[in-house]
């Protein structure tokens, strides 16, 4: 084989291993967020985040089964602050788009008006559905 066909050959498998990294990261990053809920509405999503970050912390400490006892208790606090955020986010959240949905609607014809409100009413059933 001479220089240049080693060389190119070289650049092929190279360029394959960069694509099926590139391919697999994606992949594995993908998956994380699709099946990941939004935050602002999901209590199931925080209780998951909280209990993996606690087991994570329970082992960088090396935590004792007594200290573990202890430190669940705070663990289970923070769940209810983030239960308690999440609520008053979706409030104000919901203030903010009525506001917003209002001041738009003064731009509209009374057709285009009710075009926007029932696709904001079905945009609001897919989201009880979830």
């Amino acid at each position: 084989m001479n220089n240049i066909q080693v060389t190119i050959k070289l650049c092929v498998v190279l360029a394959a291993l960069f694509c099926a990294g590139g391919a697999s990261g994606y992949a594995i990053s993908g998956k994380d967020t699709a099946m990941r809920p939004a935050w602002t509405r999901s209590s199931e999503w925080a209780k998951a985040w909280i209990e993996r970050r606690m087991n994570e912390d329970f082992e960088l400490t090396d935590a004792t089964s007594e200290q573990r006892a202890a430190m669940q208790t705070s663990y289970a606090q923070l769940k209810q602050e983030f239960d308690a955020i999440q609520a008053q986010a979706s409030e104000r959240l919901a203030l903010a788009l009525r506001r917003h949905y209002a001041e738009v609607a003064t731009s509209l014809t009374p057709e285009q008006r009710e075009v926007l409100r029932r696709r904001n009413q079905e945009k609001v059933r897919q989201s009880q559905g979830k």
